[in-house]
C-alpha cells in the first residue's frame, strides 16, 4: 500500500523536479509483434541550458526485465532555456518472452555543457532520475472492478472511498475512475495497481453533494477499455 500511495503522490501525469518536467512518465505499450514507441517530452523552465544523458537500465528486484530490448534515440539531449526536447522510446520483445509483463528504467542525468558550447564547468542542480516503466507481451486483458463504494460528507468536504480490486493475472494494472453527473464529471488516476485490492479516500472537489453523482466508470489507461461502469440511480 505505502508502495502505490508513493506512485501516486510522485507520478502523477507528469513529473516536476526543480526545472525538471516531463511527460508522459510511461510507456505502457506492447512490445510483441512489431513493437511500440513512445515519444517523451522534456520541459527546461530553467533560465540554463540543461544537458541530459538518457540511459535504460535493468529492474533490480527480480522483476521480468525488458531493458535490453529497449532503444531510446537520442542519447544526449540538450534543451534551451525556456524550450523542449523530445526522447523516443521503442521497445520490441522477441518471439520467445513468455511473461505478460515487463518491467525496465528509463533514467535522465544531467551532464555538464563545455564552455565552448555555452555551458560551465560546474552543474548547477545535478538531476539523476530513473523512472520505472511497463511494457506488455500480448493482447493483456485488464480485470479491475469498483467494489464497496459509498460517499462521505466529512464537514463540508464530500469524498468518495471504495476498494479497486485487481484480478488481472500476472499484470499490474493503471486504471483512471470518472464520475459523471448532469453537467459535471470528475476523474482521478489510480496509480499502478498489483494484483490484489487498492483502498482509496478521494476528496472530491466538483461535486457537493452524493445526489449529483449519475454514473461511476472505470477505464483502463493503456487500452482505453471500459471495465466497469455502474448506474446510480
Amino acid at each position: 500500500m505505502k508502495y502505490i500511495k508513493n506512485i501516486i503522490l510522485f507520478f502523477i501525469f507528469t513529473i516536476n523536479l526543480f526545472a525538471f518536467k516531463l511527460s508522459p512518465d510511461h510507456f505502457d505499450k506492447r512490445i510483441d509483434g512489431k513493437g511500440s514507441s513512445e515519444e517523451i517530452t522534456f520541459w527546461n523552465d530553467s533560465n540554463e541550458s540543461v544537458r541530459y544523458k538518457i540511459y535504460v537500465e535493468k529492474v533490480d528486484d527480480g522483476s521480468p526485465d525488458m531493458s535490453k530490448w529497449v532503444e531510446v534515440y537520442p542519447k544526449v539531449l540538450t534543451i534551451k532555456p525556456k524550450s523542449t526536447g523530445k526522447v523516443r522510446v521503442f521497445a520490441k520483445a522477441p518471439t520467445t518472452a513468455k511473461e505478460p509483463e515487463y518491467q525496465f528504467f528509463l533514467g535522465a542525468r544531467t551532464i555538464a555543457i563545455p564552455k565552448n558550447e555555452g555551458g560551465g564547468t560546474q552543474l548547477s542542480m545535478p538531476i539523476n532520475l530513473k523512472m520505472r516503466m511497463y511494457g506488455y507481451n500480448g493482447d493483456i486483458k485488464p480485470l479491475v472492478n469498483l467494489k464497496n463504494h459509498e460517499f462521505i460528507k466529512d464537514d463540508s468536504q464530500l469524498k468518495f472511498k471504495g476498494t479497486l480490486v485487481n484480478s488481472t493475472e500476472k499484470a499490474s494494472s493503471k486504471v483512471q475512475v470518472i464520475l459523471v453527473g448532469n453537467n459535471k464529471r470528475e476523474s482521478f488516476t489510480s496509480g499502478r495497481i498489483k494484483k490484489g485490492n487498492f483502498d482509496f479516500n478521494i476528496p472530491l472537489q466538483h461535486f457537493k453533494d452524493a445526489k449529483e453523482v449519475k454514473e461511476i466508470i472505470i477505464i483502463d489507461e493503456m487500452t482505453n477499455r471500459e471495465l466497469q461502469k455502474i448506474k446510480i440511480s
